[in-house]
C-alpha cells in the first residue's frame, strides 16, 4: 500500500454531540464533513486539514455503539515542541476536560491522557517517535509558551481552502479597542473622542528568579538550501536567560556544563547532528548531509533533544529548514540566520550566492514608471542605488520590469494595495517569481497602523511561500507597540519606516495631543530626532527576544525623504539622512529601502552616494558577513554618539555616528580592543588617531558619520 495514503479512523458511538465538545472544542480538529441518515447512518468527520488523517463518528439507527472496551484503547498525538504539547493540555482544559491517571503508566511519564465521553482515550505525548530518540533523553516536560499558529499547507487545496478562510476575513472587524472610532495604531486620533488605552503592547515578561536558565534553540544557518549544494549548517544555542528556558542541574561530572543534543527529522525521527555545546554559549555552528533530506516546496520540519550528559532535565526545541529543487529561472535569495543578512543569485551572479545590501527607494508609478522611460529607470540605478521597490505591477509595467532584470536592478515586488485580495496575489507571484532580480516581496503595508485583522497578512504570506518558497516575504510595520508579535508573524523580513523629521512628536495636525495612548503625529510615539531611528530597531529587536523567537527576523530601514500631509513640514538633509542610514546600520538593518523616488535631486545623490560604499565591498562584506558588536564610546557631555564593529578575517570595519546636531568639542574615543592601524577610510573626514586600542579624535562634527577598517592584533 502506498505510504501516501490517507487514513480514516471511523468508530460508532450513540451520542455524536456529547462528543463534539472533547474532539473540536479540547482538541482542536474541525469539522470538515458530516451527513443525516445515509442509508439509516449520521455521521460527522473531524480533522487538521494539514494532516494526513481524519476521524469519523458514526451513529446506526437502532445500534447501540457501548462504550471503550478497555481502558487502553487510545490515540496517542505527538506533540515534540515544548510549547505545542503545553498548549494542547491548556486548550483541554480551558473547555473543562481534565487529564486521568493512564492505562498505562509510560504515557503519565511522557504526557497527558484524557477519556472522551465514550471512555476511548486521548494521549498527549510530549515526544517525538520513540524509534530515535538520543540515549539518556525520555519523557520530556512542557515549558509554557504559546505554539505558532497551525497552517494549512499543499498545492491546489491550499488555495481553496486559502480562498475560503479569506472571505470570513473580510468581514472581520478591525483589531483593538474601539474599532468603530478614528484610530491609528489602535489610538483614536481625531478630536471629540476620549482616550484609552490601544492594547496590544508587548508585555515584559517577569523574569524567573534564582539561578539562570539555559535557554535552548537552534536553527538552519540559511533559510534555505538546493539540491545543488552538498552540505547544510545548523546553528545551536544554549544561552543563559532569566525568562525563557529551565534551570541547569547541580552536578559534579566532569562535563557538567556540556549539552548533549540531537537534532532529528520530525518525521521520520532520523538524525541529521549529534554533537555537544557549552551551556551559556551561542551561534555554535554544526554542519550535516543535505544528502540525508528529500527535496520538498514545503519546509521539513526538525526537531531537537538535549539534555545535560546525566539525561535529567531534558530539553526539546523545533525549527524547519527548506530543502529544494534546483531553480531553472530566475533569482533565489536566502536569509543568513547568524548574521542576518541576504544572500541573493541569479544569472548574473552566475547563480553564486553573494552578500545583497539592498539600498533604493519604494519608486512611484505616477511621475516615474508610468512614463514608460528605460532611461529613468537608468538614471535611477546610475545614481548608486542596486534596489527599488516599484509600487507597480506586471500587468502595468512588464517592460519596465524586464529592464531591471537587464540591468540587475533588484527588486522587491509589491503587493501591498492587493494583499487580501488572495486571488490578485496568486496572480502576481506567478508573474513574478521567476524574473532575474526579484529578491524579495512586499506584502503588507503598515497592517498595524491600519489595525488590519491579524489573520490577512498571515494569508497572504502563507499563498506566497506556497507559490514562491525562493523569495523572502517583508511586511513594513509603522507602530512602535501594537500587536507586534501578532502582525510580526506574517513576515520573513520586517521593515520599520521610521519618519522623525519635521514633526511636531507633541500635538497632531487633527487638533489632539499625541503620546502612548492618543493621537497620530506622523511617526508612532516617536521623538522628532534621528534618534527614534535606533530606538525603534532597538525595540523590535527587544521583542523578538521576550517572545523568545529565534532565529531573529532581517530587519530592513525605509528612511524618510518627503516632506508634507501636514505631517512632515520638511525633508531630512542628506546630513540627516546619512545619519539616520548609518544608525539603523549600527542597530541591526540588513537593507534600505526609503519612500518615495522621485524626491529632491539633492536627497536622490546622498543616498545614492552612501549606496555606492555600503553596497559594494569591501564594506558589505563586513555588515553581512559579520554579526554586528556596539562598541564602547567616550564621548563627553552627550550620549548621542554611536558606535558598532563588524570583524571578517582580521579586520573590523567601525561606523561611529554623532547623532547630535552640536559638535562635540571634546575628545571623542572608541574602544576597538587589539585594533592596531586604521587601513581603510570608507566614509567621511574624520582624523583618527589610534593609540592603545582606542580610535582617538580631539572633536566630532554634528551630524557625523565615519566608516573606518582597523587592522587587529593576532
Amino acid at each position: 500500500m502506498a505510504a501516501s495514503a490517507h487514513l480514516r479512523i471511523a468508530r460508532p458511538t450513540n451520542n455524536i454531540e456529547a462528543l463534539l465538545p472533547f474532539y473540536r472544542d479540547g482538541l482542536g480538529f474541525e469539522v470538515v464533513g458530516q451527513f443525516a441518515d445515509h442509508e439509516g447512518f449520521d455521521g460527522i468527520m473531524l480533522s487538521f486539514k494539514s494532516s494526513g488523517y481524519h476521524l469519523e463518528f458514526t451513529r446506526a439507527a437502532g445500534h447501540d455503539a457501548g462504550r471503550a472496551p478497555t481502558q487502553d484503547n487510545l490515540l496517542v498525538f505527538y506533540l515534540p515542541d515544548d510549547n505545542s504539547f503545553a498548549e494542547a493540555v491548556k486548550r483541554m482544559e480551558r473547555n473543562g476536560f481534565n487529564s486521568i491517571a493512564s492505562f498505562n503508566p509510560y504515557w503519565d511519564r511522557c504526557g497527558k491522557t484524557f477519556e472522551d465521553p465514550d471512555g476511548y482515550r486521548i494521549a498527549l505525548a510530549n515526544m517525538t517517535s520513540p524509534r530515535h530518540l538520543p540515549r539518556g533523553v525520555g519523557c520530556l516536560p512542557a515549558s509554557t509558551k504559546i505554539p505558532p499558529e497551525l497552517r494549512i499547507k499543499g498545492s491546489g487545496l491550499w488555495l481553496v481552502a486559502t480562498l475560503l478562510r479569506a472571505t470570513a476575513v473580510a468581514g472581520q472587524e478591525q483589531t483593538g479597542n474601539h474599532v468603530d472610532w478614528p484610530r491609528w495604531c489602535g489610538k483614536v486620533y481625531e478630536a471629540g473622542y476620549p482616550n484609552f488605552d490601544p492594547g496590544g503592547q508587548i508585555v515584559v515578561p517577569t523574569p524567573v528568579p534564582g539561578p539562570p536558565l539555559v535557554h535552548v534553540q537552534f536553527a538552519p544557518r540559511y533559510s534555505l538550501y538546493l539540491d545543488s549544494e552538498e552540505k547544510g549548517e545548523f546553528i545551536v544555542n544554549a544561552a543563559f536567560s532569566q525568562i525563557h528556558g529551565k534551570h541547569w542541574p547541580e552536578t559534579n561530572t566532569s562535563r557538567a556544563d556540556k549539552f548533549v543534543f540531537s537534532i532529528n527529522l520530525v518525521d521520520s525521527g532520523d538524525p541529521l547532528v549529534q554533537n555537544l555545546v557549552t551551556i551559556n554559549t551561542t551561534n555554535n555552528i554544526f554542519s550535516f548531509d543535505l544528502s540525508l533530506l528529500e527535496t520538498s516546496l514545503e519546509p521539513i520540519q526538525l526537531v531537537l533533544y538535549g539534555a545535560p550528559e546525566g539525561g535529567d532535565p531534558a530539553w526539546t526545541a523545533t525549527s524547519s529548514v527548506f530543502y529544494l529543487p534546483e531553480k531553472k529561472n530566475g533569482s533565489v535569495t536566502r536569509i543568513d540566520n547568524l548574521n542576518g543578512g541576504l544572500w541573493f543569485r541569479n544569472s548574473a551572479s552566475r547563480h553564486k550566492f553573494e552578500p545583497l545590501l539592498g539600498y533604493g527607494f519604494y519608486s512611484s508609478y505616477d511621475g516615474f514608471l508610468r512614463n514608460k522611460n528605460n532611461s529613468e529607470i537608468q538614471q535611477y540605478a546610475d545614481l548608486g542605488l542596486n534596489a527599488i521597490t516599484p509600487l507597480t505591477i506586471y500587468n502595468d509595467s512588464a517592460a519596465e520590469f524586464a529592464y531591471m532584470d537587464k540591468i540587475n536592478l533588484k527588486f522587491m515586488y509589491n503587493l501591498r494595495e492587493r494583499y487580501k485580495n488572495l486571488t490578485e496575489v496568486h496572480d502576481n507571484v506567478l508573474a513574478a517569481r521567476d524574473a532575474e532580480s526579484i529578491f524579495a516581496y512586499w506584502s503588507t503595508d503598515e497592517p498595524d497602523g491600519w489595525q488590519d485583522p491579524f489573520s490577512a497578512p498571515m494569508l497572504a504570506y502563507d499563498l506566497i511561500r506556497s507559490l514562491d518558497p525562493y523569495h523572502p516575504v517583508a511586511v513594513v510595520l509603522n507602530c512602535q507597540n501594537y500587536y507586534f508579535a501578532e502582525y510580526s508573524a506574517a513576515a520573513d523580513i520586517l521593515m520599520a519606516d521610521v519618519y522623525p523629521i519635521g514633526i511636531n512628536s507633541t500635538f497632531s495636525k487633527w487638533g489632539t495631543a499625541c503620546n502612548l495612548t492618543h493621537g497620530d503625529c506622523g511617526c508612532d510615539n516617536c521623538e522628532g530626532t534621528v534618534q527614534d531611528v535606533p530606538s525603534r530597531l532597538d525595540d523590535l529587536s527587544l521583542y523578538e527576544t521576550y517572545l523568545g523567537r529565534f532565529p531573529p527576523k532581517p530587519k530592513v530601514f525605509s528612511p524618510q525623504s518627503f516632506h508634507g500631509q501636514d505631517y512632515w513640514i520638511r525633508d531630512p538633509s542628506p546630513a540627516e539622512s546619512h545619519v539616520m542610514v548609518a544608525l539603523s546600520l549600527n542597530h541591526g538593518a540588513i537593507s534600505v529601502i526609503s519612500w518615495v523616488f522621485p524626491t529632491s535631486s539633492l536627497l536622490a545623490r546622498a543616498h545614492g552616494a552612501l549606496a555606492r560604499v555600503i553596497t559594494a565591498s569591501p564594506v558589505v562584506d563586513f555588515l553581512l558577513g559579520a554579526r554586528l558588536k556596539a562598541l564602547s564610546v567616550k564621548a563627553p557631555g552627550t550620549e548621542l554618539v554611536d558606535a558598532a564593529g563588524w570583524i571578517v578575517g582580521g579586520k573590523m570595519l567601525v561606523c561611529v555616528v554623532n547623532g547630535g546636531y552640536a559638535n562635540v568639542e571634546r575628545p571623542v574615543e572608541v574602544d576597538v580592543g587589539n585594533g592596531t592601524v586604521v587601513s581603510g577610510v570608507h566614509w567621511g573626514s574624520v582624523p583618527w588617531k589610534l593609540e592603545e586600542g582606542r580610535l582617538k579624535v580631539s572633536a566630532l562634527a554634528g551630524m557625523e558619520v565615519s566608516m573606518v577598517v582597523v587592522e587587529l592584533r593576532g
